[in-house]
């Protein structure tokens, strides 16, 4: 129904958010260790 295709569509965009959540913590780390 209307609920499965709704998690069909918002999966992937909730993943990528999860995973640029993830490069930007790593970013900050790097750009941290740069600076030291």
């Amino acid at each position: 129904g209307g609920i499965s295709q709704a998690l069909l569509t918002l999966g992937p965009a909730l993943d990528f958010a999860a995973l640029r959540g993830e490069l930007q913590a790593v970013m900050r780390a790097y750009l941290a260790a740069a600076d030291a």
